[in-house]
């Protein structure tokens, strides 16, 4: 008899600009989403800067197990960081929501701002190794995969 769960997709807010021509800026929403199953919640950041939403989403929900949190394209900083948050914003956004697990994402696929392709992994190598106690904030590998405790 094969077992079953109930998993729920939950829409929750994130930080970011939007437009598809030139008069709809910013008219239309933007999102991230958690799976809330029987081993916990996993949260998809999606595209979005540092913002009130990740405490917002810790108290609507819980903390998450897993958070994918983006972390590149932040440079030029002054720009970039109403849409996008940098890998020290990103660790900041894993200790709101108090996840157990966070992924990076959202970097070294192609020139997004200023940042170089190995910057955002540097810098939250670098945010890590002064951070006490260390977080749990895992830089995959492409086609990596790791069992989240």
């Amino acid at each position: 008899m094969p077992l079953t769960a109930t998993v729920d997709l939950i829409a929750v807010p994130n930080q970011h600009f939007s437009n598809r021509g030139l008069f709809d800026r910013d008219r239309t929403l933007w999102l991230g989403y958690v799976l809330r199953g029987p081993a916990g919640l996993a949260y998809f950041a999606g595209d979005t800067a540092l913002g009130p939403h990740y405490a917002a989403i810790r108290t609507r929900l819980g903390p998450p197990r897993l958070a994918v949190l983006p972390i590149g394209a932040y440079r030029p900083s002054w720009f970039m960081s109403a849409v996008h948050q940098s890998p020290a914003q990103a660790l900041e956004a894993h200790r709101i929501l108090g996840a157990g697990t966070s992924v990076a994402m959202h970097f070294g696929t192609f020139a997004l701002g200023d940042d170089g392709e190995d910057e955002p992994t540097a810098a939250l190598e670098a945010e890590l190794l002064t951070s006490s106690p260390r977080p749990r904030f895992w830089v995959l590998g492409f086609g990596e995969g790791r069992e989240v405790p």
